[in-house]
Order: C-alpha cells, then sequence, then structure tokens
C-alpha cells in the first residue's frame, strides 16, 4: 500500500493546495505513481490548481454509490489527469462530472476513507487536499501516513495553527508544520517549543507560481523553485518514513 500525505492550511491563503499539487507531480516526475485528491466539499478548488475544471472525467459526485474499498486503479482511469497525475475533485459549478453539486456531507464523509485506502492501494503517493473540518481530520488522522499543516506566520495565522495542531494531535495524528511568511526562519524555535510539533521546512515565495496556476498549470512541472524543492523534500522525508514502518513507497 502506499503512502498517504494529507495537507491542509491552518488558515486561508498560506498556500496549501499548491504545496499538496506540487507534491503529487514531483512524485509522479519521480516516477512513482501518484493521484490528488480534494477533501474539501465546501470549497475545495483542486481541480483549480490542476487547471482541469473543464476537463471530461469523474468527479466525487459519481461515487455517490460507491461502497466498500474501491478499485484504485479502474478509479484513477476515469478521473481527469494531468502529468501524469489523476486529480478526484469536487463536483464543480460548470456542472461537469454531474448536475447534482451538492455532496451531503455525512455520507460523503463516511465514503473517503475507502475511497482513499483503494487509492493508496494502486498508487506510491496519495496527496489529500484536506480542509480543517474536524470530521475530515478524525479521517485524515485515522488514514495518513503524514499530515502536513502549512502554518502563516502573522499573529492570526499562528493563533489558528494554535487550534488546528492540538486538534490533530488530540486526535492521534504527529502534524508536520510547513511555516510560510516573513520570518519563519526566526519563529520555527518558538512554533516547536510553544506547539509541540515537528517544523520540517519553510515556504518561500514564488513570484511565478500564482501567474502559472491561473493559466491552467499545475504547480511543480518547472522543476524548479521553493514550493518544488520543499515538496521534493518532504517526499524523500516519507520515502524514509515508509522505510521506517517497513512500507514500499
Amino acid at each position: 500500500m502506499g503512502q498517504i500525505i494529507a495537507v491542509l492550511a491552518a488558515s486561508g491563503g498560506v498556500g496549501a493546495t499548491s504545496l499538496g499539487a506540487a507534491l503529487a507531480v514531483r512524485a509522479c516526475a519521480a516516477g512513482r505513481s501518484a493521484v490528488a485528491v480534494d477533501l474539501d466539499p465546501w470549497s475545495g478548488g483542486l481541480d483549480v490548481t490542476f487547471g482541469i475544471e473543464q476537463e471530461p472525467g469523474w468527479r466525487w459526485d459519481q461515487l455517490r454509490e460507491a461502497s466498500g474499498i474501491v478499485d484504485g486503479e479502474r478509479l484513477a482511469a476515469r478521473l481527469p489527469s494531468v502529468l501524469g497525475v489523476p486529480v478526484l475533485a469536487m463536483p464543480n459549478a460548470t456542472g461537469i462530472g454531474g448536475t447534482d453539486l451538492q455532496l451531503d456531507p455525512v455520507t460523503w464523509i463516511a465514503r473517503v476513507p475507502d475511497i482513499l485506502a483503494g487509492l493508496a492501494d494502486a498508487h506510491a503517493v496519495t496527496v489529500a487536499d484536506t480542509c480543517r473540518d474536524e470530521r475530515v481530520l478524525q479521517v485524515v488522522a485515522a488514514e495518513a501516513d503524514a499530515v502536513v499543516v502549512v502554518v502563516g506566520t502573522r499573529t492570526p495565522e499562528l493563533a489558528a495553527a494554535a487550534t488546528v495542531l492540538p486538534a490533530l494531535q488530540a486526535l492521534g495524528a504527529d502534524p508536520w508544520v510547513v511555516l510560510r511568511g516573513p520570518g519563519a526562519g526566526e519563529l520555527e524555535d518558538i512554533v516547536i517549543d510553544e506547539l509541540d510539533v515537528e517544523v520540517v521546512g519553510m515556504l518561500g515565495e514564488d513570484g511565478k507560481l500564482a501567474g502559472e496556476v491561473a493559466d491552467g498549470v499545475p504547480p511543480g512541472h518547472r522543476g524548479r523553485g521553493p514550493v518544488v524543492a520543499l515538496a521534493d523534500r518532504l517526499l524523500l522525508r516519507l520515502v524514509t518514513v515508509a522505510g521506517e514502518l517497513g512500507r514500499t513507497a
């Protein structure tokens, strides 16, 4: 079974979705099968980040009747794909992937573990772009091999992290923190000491990233830049952890 990486933002606008997309793209570029999954039924935009919002293929609403662990390889073949990465996205406003755009959160969340398990069984790396809803956090805390939380360095963003990180720890997760923003290096020791988490990287600014995403080009495709460098380090870290756990990455 492959590794599941959950990526979430402690607060909005810190680039967690871009980092998650880059993780999947870079894993694929390194010769490992990868799939990306949107776990935010309220405001998910993974399809936009990958530039596939107009592409045909299955979305989450096609899986309303799914029960039990799915065949991850067959499911991935039905998903829109870019740069070799299949993407399981939320239904979008254009109606592509279904006419009923609303997912019932209770029944959707109940299906998530089996969908993740099936995809992870067929892929070396499954990246889950995750929201902060407690029910979703319960799932990723139980299913993910690594939970990466992107934390901004401004005071309100750090305050949000002081809520999200203990909630994950209470659910049994051991989150990895990525700091993004001014003074990240100076704040590393404070975050480690005060929040009892491991800081695994700093996410620097990438001036080209926003324009590329706006043009429908996914993060990670250039093979360079701060987001790519961090994604590569995290993937290497995950492979090391997987070896310690006796799993195949």
